[in-house]
């Protein structure tokens, strides 16, 4: 694989990948017109922060395994927002993503272009889908937020009961501006203690 640098959004790799899907339907949605740039990116945040939620080590392992190269550490500063952790460089779909693990827990999937609409129609369909299982999900009003780059959108949501002494925090921050680094953002964090009354 080769790697090649682009501006901020660091080193990235170039390769092919075949199309994962979500929810079994991703090769349906790409040829529906779907972003396979999206899908990627949704099925890539449920493949390392959802299915390691509280198991870091596990997807440390796993990424290494599969032979991503870590981002250089005057880069990944950027995808960890300057906290200790590790970050790999990820193709799928033809497209370039970062995975991002804090030691604090936090996992984070970046996107340095994918479809706005189509980021948001998969992330809220796999939250919805993870809700279907009898997980309480509540959903926070979406924000819209100015940056230089143009309005970014927020969409967060919290699973479980109130009175859990753990919650899991999903949140996706999304922008079409072309001239933005990262055009998707996803995390995946736990919430210690339970909800304020």
């Amino acid at each position: 694989m080769k790697i090649f640098r682009r501006s901020c959004f660091s080193y990235v790799l170039l390769g092919a990948a075949g199309l994962i899907s979500i929810g079994g339907m991703g090769r349906a949605a790409a040829a529906a017109g779907f972003d396979p740039r999206a899908i990627a990116f949704v099925n890539l945040y449920r493949d390392t922060c959802m299915d390691h939620l509280n198991k870091p080590a596990a997807l440390r392992s796993d990424l290494d395994g599969q032979g991503w190269q870590s981002v250089p550490s005057q880069d990944a500063s950027f995808f960890l927002q300057g906290a200790p952790g590790r970050t790999w460089a990820v193709t799928k779909s033809a497209e370039n993503f970062v995975v991002a693990l804090r030691d604090d827990g936090i996992c984070a999937v970046f996107a340095h272009s994918a479809k706005q609409g189509d980021v948001e129609l998969f992330f809220n369909a796999l939250v919805k889908s993870t809700a279907a299982t009898g997980l309480p999900t509540e959903r926070h009003p979406d924000k819209v937020l100015q940056t230089s780059n143009g309005p970014v959108r927020y969409t967060s949501y919290v699973q479980g009961k109130p009175e859990s002494k753990v919650r899991i925090s999903l949140a996706l921050s999304t922008t079409s501006s072309t001239t933005a680094n990262v055009q998707a953002m996803a995390t995946l964090s736990l919430i210690r203690g339970a909800a304020p009354k």
